[in-house]
C-alpha cells in the first residue's frame, strides 16, 4: 500500500472513531423567553441530549429530567447520560431524548422547587408542563402525548416530578424520583417559604397532602429510589409507606443500596438502571 492510500485509511479510521465516540449530541444552550410580570422577565435556559442516531425522521420519546436544589441543568451531562444513551442503541434499546431545564431564575438565588410559587410570582409549574413540553415538542421530533413523555429528577427535582405529576396530570406517562427530598411544612418554611407557604398553600404543593387530603391520582408507572445513608430517607421512607398501602405497586428501591447517600456518586452508580428504566416504558412508543 503507498504512503497516499495508508494515510486515507487512517484519516477514514479516526473519522469513523470520532463520529461514533461523539455519538451523543448535547445541546446546552436552548432557550425560551419567560415573562412572569415585571422584574421577572428572562430567558429559560436548557439542555437537550439526543441520542446516537438521532433523525427528525422518526418520533422519539422524551425523558424531562429535574436537578436538585443548587444543580442547573448540566447535572444530568455530568452523571454520563451521554454513555448511557450509547449504551441502549449499541443493545437494541429504544433511545430517548432528555430535556433538561435550569430550574432557578437569573436574578432569584433561591431555587423554585418546581412549583408555582405560593408567594412569588415564579411559576415553574407551569413552566414545565405547558412552557417547555411545548417548547421541545415543536423543535425536536417527540411523541407529544403522556405515554410518549416521562417526567424525572434528583433530589428536589425528585419531589418535583411527583408534584407536577399530581397537580398537572395527564402529561406525563411515567415518574422517576431519584433520592427525592419531600419537606414538612415546618422545613418548607425554614428554607423556602416563598415556595410553599403554608396551610392550605403549602398542601397544594405537597404530595403527601395532595394525595390524602385532596385525592389526587397516579395511574402511571413509578420508580422510586434512595440510598440507605441518605439524610433525608425518613420522609422518603414515608411516602413509600404511603404509596404502598394506597395499593400502589411500583418499583420502590427505597433503602437497598446500604452504602448510598445523598451525592453524586450514588446518582451515578445507578443511573444505568434509570435509563433501563426510562426507555422500557417508553419502549413500546417510539414505533
Amino acid at each position: 500500500m503507498n504512503v497516499a492510500a495508508h494515510l486515507l485509511l487512517v484519516f477514514f479510521f479516526l473519522g469513523a472513531t470520532q463520529l461514533n465516540a461523539q455519538a451523543c449530541q448535547v445541546l446546552r444552550d436552548e432557550h425560551f423567553s419567560v415573562d412572569w410580570g415585571p422584574g421577572h422577565q428572562f430567558e429559560e435556559y436548557y439542555s437537550v441530549i439526543l441520542p446516537k442516531g438521532y433523525t427528525p425522521d422518526q418520533r422519539y420519546g422524551a425523558v424531562y429530567f429535574l436537578h436538585g436544589r443548587g444543580g442547573d441543568r448540566h447535572l444530568i451531562e455530568g452523571l454520563g447520560i451521554c454513555a448511557q444513551l450509547d449504551r441502549l442503541v449499541d443493545e437494541g434499546k429504544t433511545p430517548f431524548v432528555v430535556i433538561a431545564p435550569d430550574g432557578r431564575a437569573p436574578n432569584n438565588p433561591t431555587d423554585g422547587y418546581w412549583m408555582n410559587g405560593a408567594k412569588t410570582p415564579e411559576r415553574w409549574g407551569d413552566l414545565v408542563t405547558h412552557d417547555l413540553v411545548a417548547e421541545a415538542e415543536r423543535k425536536f421530533s417527540l411523541i407529544s402525548s403522556p405515554k410518549g413523555r416521562v417526567i424525572a429528577g434528583i433530589s428536589m427535582g425528585g419531589h418535583g416530578a411527583l408534584q407536577l405529576s399530581l397537580n398537572y396530570p395527564g402529561i406525563f406517562g411515567a415518574i422517576g424520583m431519584h433520592s427525592p427530598v419531600f419537606r414538612t411544612q415546618e422545613e418548607a418554611a425554614a428554607d423556602f417559604y416563598y415556595q410553599f407557604g403554608t396551610g392550605t398553600d403549602y398542601q397544594h404543593r405537597d404530595p403527601f397532602s395532595l394525595i390524602k387530603i385532596f385525592q389526587k391520582k397516579l395511574n402511571v408507572p413509578i420508580y422510586m429510589d434512595m440510598g440507605a445513608h441518605d439524610q433525608f430517607l425518613r420522609n422518603t421512607v414515608n411516602c413509600e409507606n404511603m404509596l404502598k398501602g394506597m395499593g400502589y405497586k411500583k418499583e420502590f428501591h427505597v433503602g437497598e443500596d446500604a452504602e448510598g447517600a445523598h451525592e453524586m456518586g450514588y446518582w451515578e452508580y445507578h443511573l444505568s438502571s434509570y435509563v433501563d428504566w426510562y426507555s422500557a416504558r417508553l419502549s413500546q412508543k417510539s414505533k
